[in-house]
């Protein structure tokens, strides 16, 4: 499925909460998108029904995931 991925990356790799989430997903789900990864921390604030929500505080989670995701896209 199509995959989006929000929040900015610190310098230690940990993964930061980006403003207007709700609102993004929103829009990326009327695009199609989903599956999201977004900030562990902005998840307190919104959760959409509509789409996978993986929630992650560091950069080594989203990569985890990801090729976790890849691995099961191939089977």
């Amino acid at each position: 499925g199509n995959l989006i991925i929000l929040g900015e990356i610190g310098i230690n790799g940990e993964i930061k909460p980006v403003s207007y989430l709700k609102e993004r997903l929103d829009f990326a789900s009327k695009l199609g998108f989903k599956k999201a990864i977004v900030p562990n921390d902005n998840t307190k604030n919104y959760l959409t029904p509509n789409m996978e929500v993986k929630a992650v505080d560091h950069l080594e989670e989203t990569l985890n995931y990801l090729f976790e995701e890849s691995k099961s896209e191939l089977t």
